[in-house]
């Protein structure tokens, strides 16, 4: 089933694309000072900001879509709240052991990625409404 791809779920795969794009890149050219930061290995913070710029552009893809595949957003929406719970272990240090300079990246990023669940959680339901219709 495909999804009408109303204005707020348009905004929140948007936001979510281009502000994880952006950290994307940030990480990849920092990725050192990043990695000692956060307490992970260069190649770890290499890996996961390739991973946010593949994500940040398919999100941008997705929000220039006319309609959006129904199953995409039980992939997005669970998957950006699981990141704010992974983030919020890694900053308490159940998992890894970051400076406070790691917590404060760590709790940033987790609140906006809390804000773009909130914004696709509504633009989802919305968007589901609107193709009842």
């Amino acid at each position: 089933m495909h999804l009408l791809n109303t204005r707020i779920l348009r905004f929140g795969l948007a936001i979510d694309g281009w502000l994880s794009a952006a950290a994307a890149v940030l990480s990849l050219a920092m990725s050192s000072a990043l990695a000692a930061a956060l307490g992970l290995g260069p190649a770890f913070a290499l890996g996961l900001g390739l991973f946010m710029l593949g994500y940040g552009l398919s999100m941008i893809w997705l929000a220039r879509r006319r309609r959006v595949a129904a199953w995409a957003l039980w992939i997005i929406v669970p998957g950006n709240a699981l990141w704010v719970l992974a983030s919020l272990l890694l900053a308490a240090g159940l998992v890894l052991d970051p400076t406070p300079k790691g917590q404060l990246i760590l709790v940033t990023q987790a609140l906006c990625v809390l804000g773009f669940v909130v914004v696709q959680s509504l633009g989802w339901r919305e968007a589901r409404q609107a193709t009842a219709a």
